[in-house]
Formats: C-alpha cells, sequence, structure tokens
C-alpha cells in the first residue's frame, strides 16, 4: 500500500532553514567561479528560496531537498 502525502505546513525554522541553505549554496557556486573559473558551465544555477518554496509540496519533498543544498554546500 502507498503512502498518502500530505500538504507541507510551513513553520517558521523551516523558510528560515530554507533561505539559509540557498544563501550557503549561491555563496558556494560563487566561491568556485572565483577560484576556478574553468568549471564554471558545469555549476548548478543559483537558487532563489521563494523559488523552491513554490516548488515544494509534501515534507518528504522539503527534506530531499534540504539534504541535497547540504549535501552541495
Amino acid at each position: 500500500m502507498a503512502k498518502r502525502e500530505y500538504n507541507i505546513k510551513w513553520r517558521e525554522s523551516d523558510l528560515q532553514n530554507l533561505s539559509r541553505l540557498a544563501k550557503n549554496f549561491n555563496a558556494k557556486i560563487t566561491r568556485l567561479q572565483k577560484k576556478q573559473p574553468d568549471i564554471t558551465p558545469y555549476l548548478p544555477a543559483k537558487v532563489k528560496a521563494s523559488d523552491l518554496k513554490e516548488g515544494i509540496k509534501t515534507r518528504a519533498e522539503y527534506n530531499r531537498l534540504i539534504k541535497s543544498l547540504s549535501r552541495f554546500t
């Protein structure tokens, strides 16, 4: 039987965590571009916390995204 997925209920800590990780993610991309300009085409695009929030519908998606961003940084 498949798990039911419910819409996420945003907490203040979730929003703060998401914006912090987006800021760290973008800072890492900027650092890498300055250190090694030749790898710029292979780096991921910078992200906005508001765009990330719009794409998240469930808590599982939120957790998956948080782990992905933190692994990169």
